[in-house]
């Protein structure tokens, strides 16, 4: 159970819609800034880049836009084995044509490629076409093994760009998919990660896939806030804000079998902080661990920029007096922590305020609900959310696709 005693988290980025393009030059100078300063001083166990790498503004890919995007990675980080995961998005695919064309600049340049990860196999690829685009990855923590699936969707042959929105998730796709996934969620927790929502995809996910996977990570759709319950099986669905024109980044960490994330920009990277314990009660599952019941102490994960530190860490409960949490590990430790009794907060929801200072002078006030008995505080839906619970929301939302096509 969460405690004083230990720093058993697993810390990772996700990082969506970067969308370097010749036009805007500035869209690959944030990507740099991201790699340069966020990734260097969170130093994560990975990083995942789900889809949009590139813009392919001109309707076809770009070989300047993919040298650009491998060359910043490769820049400041030195080993991007098991280290830099990325999917396409379907921008990374505009124009493209088949898989073993010569524009398909992801075999070349995307770090998750199937020819790259077959030569780190040495395995030779003889027909590129045959070697799967979805891939898994497994990470530990404290001796918790947690299970990644990558998964591309982007239509084959690529498409043109007004026709090319759609993911394309076909039987054959869920049945690989299922073939990664643990019978229990429990023993394995799963994150999935891809471009498309589900909702812009041309078929939903297998009912085996929506009950094993905790959380499908994703982008696309260029939306704030846009998390989902999955309407059966445990899958919460959670797209990040966009590199492009919200500059935003994701740092998610695993404590213990819980995850907890949060949603910052490159306007005020830092400091950074996740409350892991309690949790946000809007993404409590009954596919996690409800330790929060017989845990010792609040934890709190916090970074700052390289050459400062963390200076402060104040939380308080239900509007209570203010507790210092303090690092769980003696000086540099990334985990902060300050006792509690959670008996005192058994029944309902309640909140939790966590006040972060760094040596820069620079602070992050994080307010969320939590509870104890496993109560779940409402997620906000959009119009598009709201649209595809009360029915097959993929299915309409293609039609009018269709009409505007045919309109333009």
């Amino acid at each position: 159970a969460p405690s004083s005693l230990d720093e058993e988290v697993l810390v990772f980025l996700q990082v969506s819609d970067i969308h370097i393009t010749e036009s805007e030059p500035d869209k690959a100078a944030q990507f740099e800034t991201f790699v340069r300063d966020v990734v260097s001083a969170i130093d994560p166990s990975f990083v995942l880049a789900t889809g949009d790498l590139t813009d392919a503004d001109k309707g076809v890919q770009s070989l300047q836009e993919w040298t650009t995007y491998q060359g910043i990675v490769n820049t400041y980080i030195a080993n991007t084995t098991n280290f830099w995961y990325d999917v396409r998005g379907n921008h990374d695919a505009f124009g493209m044509g088949t898989r073993s064309s010569k524009s398909s600049y992801y075999e070349q340049f995307g770090f998750s490629s199937p020819q790259l990860r077959a030569a780190q196999q040495g395995v030779q690829v003889a027909d590129v076409s045959k070697y799967s685009y979805s891939f898994e990855k497994a990470a530990s923590s404290g001796g918790q093994v947690y299970r990644f699936v990558g998964v591309d969707a982007v239509a084959d042959p690529g498409l043109l760009n007004r026709l090319n929105f759609f993911g394309q998730n076909s039987p054959e796709l869920n049945r690989e998919i299922e073939g990664y996934l643990s019978a229990d969620p429990f023993e394995t927790p799963t994150i999935m990660f891809s471009h498309f929502p589900e909702l812009t995809m041309t078929r939903r996910f297998s009912f085996p896939i929506r009950d094993s996977v905790l959380y499908y990570l994703n982008g696309h759709l260029h939306q704030s806030n846009m998390f989902q319950r999955s309407r059966k099986g445990v899958m919460i669905e959670l797209e990040a804000n966009d590199m492009k024109e919200d500059k935003g980044w994701r740092m998610l960490v695993w404590d213990h079998g819980v995850l907890s994330f949060t949603d910052m920009d490159l306007l005020k990277p830092f400091p950074v902080a996740a409350i892991t314990n309690p949790k946000d009660a809007r993404f409590l599952t009954k596919a996690e661990p409800n330790l929060v019941k017989v845990s010792s102490h609040i934890r709190i994960v916090a970074f700052t920029s390289q050459n400062e530190n963390i200076t402060s860490v104040v939380v308080r409960l239900d509007g209570g007096a203010s507790i210092a949490a303090l690092p769980c590990c003696g000086t540099g430790s990334r985990v902060f922590v300050a006792p509690w009794d959670p008996s005192n907060y058994s029944v309902g929801l309640h909140n939790i305020v966590a006040e972060i200072h760094d040596s820069a002078n620079r602070s992050i006030v994080i307010t969320q609900e939590f509870s104890v008995d496993g109560s779940v505080s409402q997620l906000t839906e959009t119009g598009f959310q709201v649209a595809q619970l009360l029915g097959d929301f993929t299915l309409l939302l293609q039609i009018q696709f269709a009409g505007t096509i045919v309109y333009l």
